[in-house]
């Protein structure tokens, strides 16, 4: 691997020019000037210093801008009811018999009817993940699929989320969006 240098050839040139880039891009300490809004850290977090493993998404409840849901895929669920002020352990590392969480969703109307995902291994939901759902802000967990019903230990599931439209038995439909295709129930 070499060092390219198109068109002039010339590396006095380049770094003159890398140089002013990063004079107008960057701060002194070196970080990408992006803007000068703060950025605050809302959490979750332990306070033992463990950490509760990677962020994979955040969910803001439609219904509630307060309530929200955070997933970690090794940390499990974690929840909000002040808009992130303070975060509470949503039972999945006690309700699942794996609590790594690949997303989660709110039911539609509901602020403590919750489905989220149970994964492991790079979202897989093996033998031991699925669809779980609570009607009891994480109190109370019950599995609704698993490998049996998503075509085998090997579905990755990328995303969870509802239909905002009823269907014909005045539901929702759950839909997943998986490796091996979209999977729906009319009656989560």
């Amino acid at each position: 691997w070499e060092l390219r240098l198109a068109p002039h050839g010339d590396r006095e040139v380049y770094e003159q020019v890398m140089k002013s880039y990063c004079e107008l891009n960057f701060n002194e300490g070196g970080s990408f000037k992006s803007n000068t809004d703060p950025w605050l850290e809302l959490g979750p977090r332990r306070r033992t210093g463990f950490g509760i493993g990677p962020i994979r998404n955040i969910v803001l409840c439609p219904d509630d801008p307060d309530h929200m849901l955070c997933t970690s895929s090794s940390g499990g669920l974690f929840y909000s009811i002040n808009a992130g002020e303070y975060w509470h352990n949503a039972g999945t590392d006690i309700g699942w018999p794996h609590s790594g969480c690949q997303g989660a969703a709110y039911y539609p109307g509901e602020t403590d009817h919750w489905y989220a995902l149970s994964t492991y291994d790079n979202g897989r939901i093996s033998y031991v993940g699925g669809v779980y759902r609570t009607s009891t802000g994480g109190a109370e967990w019950e599995p609704i699929a698993d490998a049996d019903d998503l075509v085998g230990p090997g579905t990755q599931i990328q995303l969870l989320l509802f239909d905002r439209k009823e269907n014909a038995q005045n539901d929702h439909r759950l839909l997943l969006a998986t490796s091996r295709g979209i999977f729906i129930s009319d009656d989560p």
